[in-house]
């Protein structure tokens, strides 16, 4: 994975307010990831166990008391609300496939298309960050069937659509179903964000540079303010060997961005680009 994209899952907003005040997260290490996964089936559970290793003693008494109430709770409205917040728990702590988890939990309580589509961006958003194959194939599915439920609850939105699209592509045994899915969006809307912008990182996962920076130049000349396209620009310049322009992409980025911490990384990855050759 790019330093770009790990800037992009960075640059992740973090929905909701806490019911708790953190500290640190605890990252486990690769090594403890396979060793949690080969002793379970990988599913919701599982996914969660991960997690919770992670939590110190308190922390998870915490998350045993709020996961026991909601064993109690059969109102709907209710279930969500408390799925909801065990999600943005595990938002403040960075952790993206804890908190699909939850979001899908309280998207299925209200049969809620965009709640699963929010799900399914975690999920993308954790398989970006794991190096386990069973982990990884199971964020991906997940992904992929959130996206699938979100486009049945809510067919006509073509946001929903592309990002299945996208989990399609880079998620699953049939990447061209995906591909076309895009496509077949930006040919029925020609100016559609997400569509032009997934097939533009898409370019550049396949080392199609050029074609995306087409796609990242048309993006712009419609979405100028879309801070996110100077950043893949930036990354595909500087795989074509342009750093001139890939500088002047990120620095285009750093106008527009308001995030200190994305800043600081942007800014410590211009330094490696002035330094250094693609």
């Amino acid at each position: 994975m790019s330093r770009l994209q790990l800037l992009l899952i960075g640059a992740a907003l973090v929905l909701g307010v806490s019911i708790f005040l953190f500290g640190e997260m605890t990252v486990l290490k690769p090594s403890e990831q396979t060793a949690v996964v080969q002793k379970q089936s990988m599913d919701a559970e599982a996914l969660l166990l991960i997690s919770r290793s992670s939590l110190g003693t308190q922390e998870q008494d915490k998350l045993t008391t709020i996961e026991k109430a909601l064993d109690t709770v059969n109102n709907p409205s209710q279930r969500e609300a408390l799925a909801r917040s065990m999600a943005a728990f595990w938002e403040t702590k960075n952790d993206w496939g804890a908190a699909a988890v939850w979001y899908e939990r309280a998207a299925e309580s209200g049969k809620d298309a965009n709640g699963h589509a929010l799900a399914g961006t975690r999920f993308l958003a954790a398989a970006d960050m794991v190096g386990d194959s069973v982990l990884l194939q199971y964020l991906h599915a997940s992904a992929i069937r959130n996206f699938e439920t979100a486009t049945t609850l809510a067919p006509e939105n073509l946001d929903i659509a592309a990002d299945l699209g996208h989990a399609l592509t880079i998620g699953s045994d049939a990447p061209m179903q995906g591909i076309q899915k895009l496509l077949g969006i930006v040919k029925q809307e020609p100016k559609h964000l997400k569509a032009n912008f997934h097939l533009a990182q898409l370019a550049i996962r396949s080392e199609q540079h050029e074609k995306a920076v087409t796609r990242f130049n048309d993006i712009l000349s419609w979405y100028p303010s879309f801070a996110d396209a100077y950043l893949g620009l930036g990354e595909a310049y500087y795989k074509l060997g342009d750093k001139p322009k890939a500088i002047q992409a990120l620095e285009d980025y750093k106008a527009l961005s308001k995030d200190p911490a994305i800043l600081a990384q942007v800014e410590t990855f211009l330094v490696q680009i002035k330094s250094s050759t693609p």
